[in-house]
């Protein structure tokens, strides 16, 4: 699944060694900037899921455990989704900070945040179409957190030197991975999480008040 973590960094990748969902509890060892927003520690992740519709401000409709996931990280989580689903730069760029998108592009060898989303379309559809298929594409309508890991539970330093590095006045409050599955309703109700045999992790910094996925 290493392929899937989109920093793309080998350093990076290393940093993602605890992988075992936990509850929505947190604390401030991953770093300085680091402070305590969920205060629902002895609820674990799940317990209260609720979807987020297009009306709200999501792309797709969204579900997560608001006891853990912000609207604004659910929001960011979802234009990331459904950039990756239409294959759309314009709808990708709102998931993130320009400057970690623009790094990611240029690492993935792309010119533009629509040739680096119709890649990732692209290489998702291996998955998401599957020979003999009658579909000629997909997209993904719906998209669910089932997991998340916090700064509890995994070391996110690494990401936070990347960051760092990308925008130097950077105040990270909180860090989480999600683990998600998408899904395109409207044909057949495929799920991303069935054909990949896996979640996929999406790493969601808040980065000077403004959640950001790490794509």
């Amino acid at each position: 699944m290493n392929k899937y973590f989109r920093m793309a960094a080998a350093a990076l990748l290393a940093a993602a060694m605890i992988t075992s969902p936990v509850s929505c509890s947190k604390d401030s060892s991953s770093g300085s900037s680091s402070t305590s927003k969920i205060k629902s520690s002895d609820i674990p992740y799940g317990a209260s899921m609720t979807k987020h519709q297009v009306e709200e401000g999501v792309a797709i409709q969204t579900e997560v455990d608001i006891n853990c996931v912000t609207l604004e990280e659910s929001k960011a989580l979802s234009f990331y989704i459904a950039g990756i689903g239409q294959g759309k730069g314009e709808v990708f760029e709102k998931c993130t900070d320009k400057r970690i998108l623009d790094y990611v592009i240029e690492n993935a060898g792309c010119k533009s945040a629509d040739e680096y989303a119709k890649k990732l379309h692209e290489q998702y559809k291996t998955y998401m179409i599957k020979d003999g298929e009658t579909e000629p594409d997909y997209d993904f309508t719906y998209v669910v957190a089932e997991k998340m890991d916090g700064e509890d539970a995994k070391d996110f330093s690494a990401f936070d030197e990347i960051v760092e590095k990308l925008i130097p006045d950077a105040e990270i409050k909180d860090r989480k991975c999600l683990y998600i599955d998408a899904i395109d309703i409207d044909n057949g109700s495929k799920s991303l999480n069935v054909r990949m045999g896996d979640y996929l992790p999406v790493y969601i910094f808040t980065i000077n008040g403004t959640p950001c996925v790490l794509v």
